[in-house]
């Protein structure tokens, strides 16, 4: 009787313990947004980072070039922060990957079109970037992870 009343209080415990886990919320779409924003811009930064290593002379220009990513991780991480103990972990998790391959991607793709569209060849006679920026931005709207990566330049949407 012993055996069977643990056996009884286990699958009680196992019960109780997934019921407990089925019960986190589901994330909403800033929730998921931000997730996938925070994927983005650790990538970007971690990017910089690496392009910095290998350019000493852009070290210069660092601050200025990524306080307004940095500023905004913070403020992602800091909205995520008390929510995500109770959201669908896997859910967050996979946003965040998605953010992460989508920056690659939108990267990849970014430098194929620098090479379809070379600054030398695409201004016009008084120097505009013009034709550049048209033609860039053609090629980037080829790729959809370029505009849902870009979504994370203006993170105004957060509640607060």
């Amino acid at each position: 009787m012993k055996i069977h009343l643990q056996g009884v209080a286990v699958a009680l415990s196992l019960a109780v313990g997934s019921s407990v886990m089925a019960q986190s919320d589901l994330p909403t779409d800033a929730d998921l947004k931000s997730s996938y924003c925070m994927g983005v811009l650790e990538s970007k930064i971690a990017g910089m980072d690496e392009v910095y290593k290998t350019n000493p002379s852009l070290k210069q220009h660092e601050d200025f070039i990524l306080q307004g990513p940095r500023n905004d991780l913070h403020r992602l991480r800091s909205y995520m922060a008390p929510r995500a103990k109770k959201l669908d972990i896997d859910a967050l998790v996979a946003a965040k990957n998605r953010g992460v391959i989508d920056f690659r991607t939108a990267r990849q793709h970014g430098q194929a079109c620098l090479a379809q569209c070379p600054m030398e060849q695409v201004t016009n006679e008084k120097g505009s970037y013009d034709k550049w920026n048209k033609c860039f931005s053609a090629c980037t709207a080829l790729e959809p992870a370029y505009a849902r990566e870009d979504s994370c330049k203006n993170i105004n949407w957060l509640p607060f």
